[in-house]
């Protein structure tokens, strides 16, 4: 995305407007306390991104401004602001204003760690270049698209089998590990095999 894509993001009245919807439309934000707080996080990142010169908000871009922050506060406490603007990241998608939420396919691709993870990892290793290395993306690999393909027929037919795409990224992890390039290479053994070891994909 260019910048020209968050113009949303760079017009403030326009974002004010989007965050009162957003507060309107969460219901577990109620309480004025919650509210203030998650309106508090989501203007924090705003006025981050304008400081940084508007970049596109990639993957990097959401470490680097977790990186900014994870010395200065707890890990928990930068995890409710992160899980805040994710919320807000979903609203702005579902209203078309995003294509994609960046902030939850970087945490797809870390597995076990979540969020929380992700922040400890940053702690520990004071790099944002070393944690961006640490991410498995599902279905990146050359099998990959036959699984997105079968998730986009079931959606298409208003099935969303979330617990099944998590067993399904440990299998497709599973043929990456093992150098599949083929469907001709899977046979009962080798799913035997996976079945004896996997460990299914959390989605938190």
């Amino acid at each position: 995305m260019s910048t020209s894509d968050y113009s949303f993001l760079r017009d403030k009245a326009h974002f004010e407007a989007l965050l009162q919807g957003y507060i309107a439309w969460q219901s577990q934000l109620r309480a004025p306390k919650s509210q203030e707080g998650s309106r508090i996080s989501i203007r924090c990142f705003r006025r981050w991104w304008l400081r940084q010169g508007e970049p596109c908000i990639t993957h990097e871009t959401l470490l680097v401004w977790m990186h900014h922050k994870i010395h200065r506060v707890k890990v928990k406490s930068m995890a409710m602001e992160v899980v805040a603007l994710n919320q807000f990241m979903s609203f702005l998608m579902e209203r078309g204003f995003l294509s994609a939420n960046p902030l939850s396919d970087l945490r797809d691709g870390y597995r076990f760690r979540g969020y929380r993870g992700i922040l400890q990892s940053l702690r520990q290793t004071d790099s944002v270049a070393t944690v961006l290395a640490m991410a498995d993306h599902p279905f990146s690999g050359l099998l990959g698209s036959a699984f997105l393909t079968y998730f986009d027929f079931h959606t298409a037919l208003g099935k969303q089998y979330i617990s099944r795409r998590y067993y399904l990224a440990s299998f497709e992890r599973f043929l990456r590990e093992n150098n599949v390039s083929a469907w001709e290479q899977v046979d009962r053994a080798f799913v035997e095999e996976w079945l004896r070891i996997r460990k299914p994909a959390s989605g938190y």
